[in-house]
């Protein structure tokens, strides 16, 4: 089941909050955070967000992990994480065990990374 909404719900996409226009014209925007109106540049569509309520705990949950490229959150039945397979509603606690797993098997394949490196 795919979650729908006139809302543009918010994610965090390689450490960055953006939402997805509601409409089907497939724009996204970048957003600033608590950000309550999202404005889509391509079909002009303005929208309130969706915010999970604890979004300051899911930013510094991913805080926790060393590059930008492996900070990503989607709300529960997010339309892109739910067609890729990929992990969804996660909750902080959920995101930093995730983010120990993977520590750990970088460290077993022999990387040892700083962390907070982007």
């Amino acid at each position: 089941m795919i979650y729908k909404t006139n809302m543009a719900r918010a994610y965090v996409n390689h450490g960055r909050w953006v939402a997805d226009c509601p409409t089907t014209c497939g724009g996204a925007e970048e957003l600033e955070a608590g950000q309550t109106m999202f404005a889509c540049e391509e079909c002009f569509q303005i929208s309130p967000v969706d915010w999970p309520s604890d979004a300051d705990e899911i930013w510094n949950a991913l805080q926790e992990r060393p590059f930008n490229r492996v900070r990503h959150w989607y709300p529960a039945q997010h339309d892109l994480a739910v067609r890729a397979g990929i992990p969804h509603g996660q909750t902080p606690e959920e995101l930093r065990q995730e983010a120990t797993e993977y520590m750990k098997e970088m460290e077993e394949d022999g990387m040892d990374f700083p962390k907070n490196v982007h």
